[in-house]
């Protein structure tokens, strides 16, 4: 995740465009936590049923 934001400021500093790239990183990361989410909904979900 580090990395992703470091090199947002890399070009953000290359091209002084820095809004619109960290409004791309936020939203990466974004879909990233919302990926996460879901698939761990599911686990909890399938472990549930499991052990009722």
């Amino acid at each position: 995740m580090v990395e992703l934001t470091r090199v947002a400021d890399q070009v953000g500093a290359s091209t002084f465009r820095y809004m619109e790239i960290f409004l791309i990183v936020g939203a990466m990361y974004w879909a990233i936590n919302q990926v996460l989410t879901i698939l761990q909904t599911m686990l909890e979900n399938r472990l549930a049923r499991r052990y009722q």
